[in-house]
């Protein structure tokens, strides 16, 4: 007899892509349901775990995922198990501290309709991913309407405030046309200037701050204090942000294999021929390189983490307490896809994007380091990034 067709799942390994297969696969079960009147033919959990299972792809980011399904996937009968297993395996233990994180720090980041829109759809992706969830609890249409509202930019705020707009008794779609509305009547206003950069945590070992107003310092992703880390800069910033020599050259080094993929190291090519380094303490087994043209230059780098799984001599299994730098991507003054990227996704993502008439000069963060105390020698060693910002100045 057959059976019904769901979409293959090839990644990327994110929270909001796995929700959304799992959706579609719902969807066709329900609809083959719908066309099978006998009870024998409807689908049973146990197929529903079974042919969800078998699409996932054994190659690229889900791999591992696979490998996992072929071992474990005999054991995993009922399909709330299922989707529950698969997201821990994918994600990590905690990814639900991380998609509840996500969720209660969207806002709206960018002016005007295309602002608003991208911001409700963030929003929307990260309630679903909690609200299809077996052991959070659900965000109500109220909660997720006031969220909607107080976190869009704070003109658009204050003009429905003052336009008395009744978000108790509004609909959810009322609140969203209201919210792309009013952000296209204020996208003039709404736009910043280029922000003072706020003043970053102090490490414990901190690097020399900036003693110029030219230099802009965004707030660093991730853990920035605590004994156990080494802090890490590019180099001293010189008195002139235009006097750096441009960046030519960059590479990102990556350790590890699919699965639990850290980001250890980078370098930045200067065209004096300085290299400026991440903090380099141990071997890497993957790079990705990109050769700048003359001026261009670096305009954004995203970056994402995730909790990972560490192995020591006697290849028992632990898990970092940490989440550490798993995938950076790099984003240049020409074209639109990214010029660099290299590692995995994770759960916890963070975006630098320079100002209009700004450029990424340099990285800074902090690492750490973990392994056996039983380890025979240093390739047991991993050194993650658990924090990571960049270094902005005029164009």
């Amino acid at each position: 007899m057959s059976s019904p067709t769901v979409p293959a799942f090839s990644g990327p390994i994110t929270a909001v892509e796995i929700n959304e297969w799992f959706l579609k696969c719902e969807k066709a079960f329900k609809s083959w349901d719908l066309q099978h009147s006998k009870t024998e033919d409807k689908v049973s959990t146990q197929n529903k775990v079974n042919i969800a299972g078998n699409a996932i792809s054994s190659s690229g980011d889900t791999h591992d995922l696979a490998d996992w399904w072929d071992d474990e996937g005999d054991n995993i009968t009922i399909w709330e198990d299922f989707k529950d297993k698969l997201k821990e395996k994918a994600l990590g233990a905690y990814w639900r501290d991380f998609a509840l994180q996500a969720y209660y720090t969207t806002k709206q980041e960018s002016p005007g309709k295309d602002g608003a829109i991208a911001y409700i759809r963030k929003l929307h992706e990260c309630r679903s991913v909690i609200n299809h969830d077996s052991k959070l609890k659900k965000i109500d249409d109220m909660a997720y309407q006031c969220h909607m509202l107080f976190h869009a930019l704070p003109a658009v705020t204050s003009k429905l405030m003052e336009d008395d707009f009744d978000v108790v008794n509004a609909t959810e779609s009322q609140v969203e046309t209201k919210v792309i509305h009013v952000s296209e009547l204020k996208k003039d206003t709404s736009i910043p200037v280029p922000p003072t950069p706020p003043t970053p945590p102090a490490p414990p070992a901190p690097a020399t701050p900036p003693t110029t107003a030219g230099y802009f310092l965004p707030p660093q992703w991730g853990l920035v204090t605590g004994t156990l880390f080494t802090h890490f800069g590019n180099a001293a910033l010189t008195d002139n942000s235009r006097a750096m020599s441009p960046v030519r050259n960059i590479t990102i080094k990556g350790n590890g294999k699919s699965g639990f993929y850290m980001i250890e190291d980078y370098q930045l090519g200067l065209a004096s021929g300085a290299i400026l380094s991440g903090p380099a303490l141990s071997p890497q087994n993957a790079t990705s390189s990109y050769n700048l043209a003359a001026g261009e230059y670096i305009t954004g780098v995203f970056i994402s983490g995730r909790q990972h799984t560490y192995y020591n001599s006697n290849w028992s299994s632990g898990t970092s307490p940490y989440v550490s730098l798993s995938y950076m991507e790099i984003h240049t003054s020409t074209g639109t896809n990214p010029k660099i990227k290299l590692g995995e996704a994770g759960t916890s993502t963070s975006q630098f994007t320079a100002p209009s008439g700004w450029k990424i000069v340099g990285f800074r963060g902090a690492r750490t380091v973990y392994s056996d105390q039983n380890a025979p020698d240093s390739s047991y060693y991993r050194y993650p990034m658990i924090a990571f910002g960049t270094i902005m100045a005029p164009v």
